[in-house]
């Protein structure tokens, strides 16, 4: 019998889930414990974060010290073997791609609304985490997130699906699912181009 080459599809969806439902338990043990005195919540935004940045590290130890001694898990070993100099040119390029389709999407709205994009729901709640917890706010949203973010879309759920879909419904499918857990309406169609803009990277760089 030979050896996996990619995750299963229940093992991804299953990851993501954990994940998702590990930032909930955190986050309503940190707030439990700030009502308790036991821990100091200074905000819900801060439980929020804690609960997110608990949840995430354990999914990036998982990555790291798991997933990547498996099989399939050449994507999650650390450091990267790709040349950090390509791996920065393709991540430059994803980049400016991304940002000339959210360009010519909020002209586009604006030409057919007559109106500006409403700002994405989540930056007044990023701006009050970042007064009350700077250091927090930056670390999850910055680093933590969206690690875990590729971990789980352009990592596991990309992985499970090219090997039984091929590339092209693996790029679709796991950016659109990638735009679903954002629940973002009107952002949905530049979040799913920003995963396929990450899921391209992810299939040129292996």
């Amino acid at each position: 019998m030979g050896l996996c080459s990619a995750p299963g599809i229940a093992f991804a969806v299953a990851w993501t889930v954990i994940n998702i439902e590990g930032q909930v338990a955190f986050a309503l043990l940190f707030g439990i414990s700030g009502l308790m005195g036991i821990l100091n919540a200074s905000s819900p935004q801060v439980t929020v974060l804690a609960g997110v940045t608990m949840s995430d590290v354990l999914l990036i130890c998982a990555a790291v010290f798991g997933f990547a001694r498996q099989s399939w898990g050449e994507p999650f070993a650390w450091p990267p073997r790709l040349p950090l100099s390509r791996l920065i040119l393709l991540s430059l390029i994803g980049f400016g791609l991304t940002r000339l389709f959210h360009f010519g999407y909020s002209e586009l709205f604006i030409r057919m609304t007559h109106r500006p994009l409403p700002i994405q729901p989540t930056f007044p709640l990023i701006k009050d985490a970042l007064e009350a917890s700077p250091l927090m706010t930056v670390l999850v949203i910055a680093v933590l997130a969206p690690i875990a973010e590729e971990i789980l879309f352009r990592g596991l759920i990309y992985g499970a699906l090219q090997e039984r879909l091929g590339v092209s419904w693996a790029l679709f499918l796991s950016s659109f699912f990638f735009a679903v857990i954002h629940v973002q309406l009107v952002y949905f169609l530049p979040i799913l181009v920003l995963g396929l803009v990450c899921g391209w990277v992810r299939y040129r760089s292996r």
